[in-house]
This record gives structure tokens, C-alpha cells and sequence, in this order.
């Protein structure tokens, strides 16, 4: 809805869907979900956390379907 102008540069990004508390969808098909987990964030549970981690966000999200963790970061690591 915006008039470009000669010599303007515009920039498309796609939108990022949200599962849970900034943990961003990058990808997903039929058989892979490809995620942007912020830092802070656990990937997968631990003794002290079970619940706010990427997995048990993706468990939720894709109910009642399984979900596998193929590559984890650490807690304090983006991306």
C-alpha cells in the first residue's frame, strides 16, 4: 500500500510465527519444525525444569503427535 520511489530499497522479511515466549518458528513440514530459541530458554528438561523448555513448547504446540529433539543449545545460547 506504499508508493516506492526511484532508487528506494524495500526489504521483505518473512513473519515469524510465535509458539511461546519468543520462541520463534523458522520452518515446518510434515516432518520437521525448525526453531529460533531465544536465550534463557532450556531446550530440553532438566531435574530443576521440566515444563518451560522448547521441547515441552513444542509437545504442546503439536499435540497429540510425537516430538524429537534432533539438535539442542545451550540454556544461555540464541538461535
Amino acid at each position: 500500500n506504499e508508493l516506492v520511489k526511484i532508487g528506494q530499497t524495500v526489504t521483505v522479511h518473512p513473519k515469524k510465527k510465535f509458539l511461546a515466549k519468543g520462541l520463534g518458528l523458522l520452518y515446518e513440514d510434515g516432518d520437521l519444525v525448525v526453531v529460533d530459541k531465544p536465550a534463557g530458554l532450556l531446550s530440553v528438561a532438566t531435574a530443576f525444569e521440566t515444563e518451560d523448555t522448547v521441547h515441552a513448547a513444542l509437545k504442546r504446540h503439536y499435540h497429540p503427535r510425537k516430538v524429537h529433539v534432533v539438535h539442542r543449545l545451550d540454556q544461555d545460547t540464541s538461535g
